[in-house]
């Protein structure tokens, strides 16, 4: 089964060079004080926050955290059904080969008794 990334906050500056970095970020954030991304791999020169940093955070970024949040999970849940209906395809094939094989050998069996 796919394991789950973790997933941390990280802040920026908003320069134009970190506003270029961030781009590639799906989960992402900037106004004119700074730049939130959330992913498990840190954006170049980004910080991660911690709990205790949360403080510092305005209601327009925990509206976006957690509006954000939402969608992650969204996203995660439909990457876990694909794999899953990815994993019950490839169980099916081969449990389709191996019923194959036990029938054509007891079909083997009935023309030699």
């Amino acid at each position: 089964m796919m394991e789950l990334p973790r997933n941390r906050l990280w802040a920026l500056l908003p320069t134009n060079e970190n506003l270029a970095n961030i781009v590639s970020f799906p989960y992402r954030f900037a106004n004119s004080d700074h730049c939130l991304v959330i992913s498990p791999d840190a954006p170049k020169g980004a910080v991660e926050l911690k709990e205790t940093d949360y403080k510092f955070l305005g209601a327009d970024d925990m509206a976006w955290i957690i509006e954000t949040s939402e969608q992650i999970k969204a996203d995660q849940m439909a990457e876990l059904e694909r794999q899953r209906d990815e994993e019950l395809e490839t169980f099916l094939k081969r449990f389709e080969l191996a019923l194959q094989d036990k029938m054509e050998g007891v079909d083997g069996r009935r023309k030699d008794t």
